[in-house]
């Protein structure tokens, strides 16, 4: 064999060489993207099914916590008007925590008469089926303004829902404090 026939042995080895490189290299591309293909529609399942999971625990979470919401809600809204309760959530916690002494207390009443009914006296809120609101009315003695805000404070921070509908206030003859009328709802959900 002869230089030259060496060299052009040579020569089309490394044509061919160079064209297997080539086409190594196209299939490798096109397997590399087949299996990026795949790896991406796994990850695209894999984040549905992460989804669904966290959708599933939030709402186990959320049946969970059912019972609390029910717990709260019947303290908002109790099924009766217990009468009692408001009486003693307003004059002996409210008005205690607001510094006012019972004997300030000058009238407790509810409207509606002193029917024994578990609905009487109430009426159904408009535009809220199921709910009834339950009237009544404070009036106070000789408190001084911080005192009244405190009172309200601790009214708004009731276990139960209260709404102020109208506050009365007329000067106590001698002092530089107040007498107060409260009219208020409670909310009831029988």
């Amino acid at each position: 064999m002869t230089a030259k026939k060496f060299f052009l042995v040579l020569l089309l080895l490394l044509v061919l060489s160079f064209v297997g490189v080539a086409g190594a290299y196209t299939w490798g591309s096109g397997k590399s993207e087949e299996k990026a293909m795949t790896v991406s529609d796994l990850k695209a399942e894999r984040d549905v099914s992460e989804e669904a999971i966290l959708k599933l625990k939030k709402a186990q979470s959320d049946a969970e916590n059912v019972d609390e919401v029910v717990a709260v809600l019947d303290r908002l809204l109790p099924k009766e008007k217990e009468q009692d309760k408001l009486i003693a959530d307003i004059i002996y916690t409210a008005t205690a925590e607001a510094g006012i002494p019972f004997s300030q207390v000058a009238s407790f009443s509810f409207n509606g008469g002193d029917e024994p009914g578990a609905l009487s006296g109430t009426t159904q809120v408009k535009g809220i089926t199921g709910v009834y609101e339950y009237p009544f009315n404070v009036n106070i003695n000789n408190i001084s303004y911080e005192t009244l805000l405190q009172l309200l404070r601790e009214i708004e921070t009731n276990g139960r829902i209260i709404q102020v509908d109208n506050v009365g206030i007329s000067p106590e003859a001698a002092t530089s404090n107040v007498n107060v009328q409260l009219s208020m709802k409670a909310y009831l959900k029988p």
